[in-house]
């Protein structure tokens, strides 16, 4: 099926890449806010407007999805809710390298990149970010809408909350630490201890 990417930066370079080593989802174009892209070519996919353009997408028979991956967190959710409201439906994208449990579950928007993995009894929400070389240990629960910077490593048991972002390399400890809504993990820390929300 196609779809298109809503961002065509340094993220959107990487899933394009993803979706062209993937077989269930083509990338046919993207839309981006940054007018000096627009006909520019990504790994031979073109820039074709703003995203703005994303109701007029949205009644081309030809595009089955759209996929976000621009913005901070809010902006992301944002514009997630308004691909749910035109109709599109929402790609998962795995890279082939990434190795998930057989009973990894998956909500929908989800992009996995090279070389993450995910164990046994992990559920991640909607619109979810893994990012190259994440790990997510055993019996994990993530919310929607988190982001998970390139070398994450998520600890067995633990709860992660909805709008969470990790910076790259970060680490929770096993050990079932909940992580609240809304939460920043700075890059390179290491989480031995619950996090509050929106800290």
């Amino acid at each position: 099926m196609n779809f298109l990417i809503l961002g065509a930066g340094q993220t959107g370079k990487l899933v394009v890449e993803v979706a062209h080593r993937t077989a269930d989802w083509k990338c046919v174009g993207f839309l981006d806010p940054a007018a000096e892209l627009v006909g520019t070519k990504i790994h031979g996919v073109e820039v074709l407007g703003s995203d703005e353009l994303l109701s007029t997408f949205a009644k081309d028979p030809q595009i089955d999805g759209a996929l976000p991956v621009l913005g901070n967190l809010s902006s992301r959710r944002t514009l997630f809710d308004q691909c749910i409201a035109e109709g599109f439906k929402l790609p998962v994208i795995v890279d082939p390298s990434a190795v998930l449990a057989s009973d990894a579950r998956l909500g929908l928007g989800v992009c996995v990149l090279m070389n993450a993995t995910i164990l046994t009894n992990v559920e991640i929400g909607d619109f979810a970010f893994v990012g190259t070389a994440v790990s997510v240990l055993h019996d994990v629960t993530i919310g929607d809408n988190c982001v998970f910077g390139g070398g994450t490593i998520i600890g067995s048991n633990a709860l992660v909350g909805d709008n969470v972002e990790f910076g790259v390399g970060a680490t929770v400890a096993s050990g079932g630490f909940r992580i609240g809504n809304g939460a920043r993990i700075a890059a390179g820390a290491v989480i031995h201890k619950n996090v509050p929300e929106n800290t």
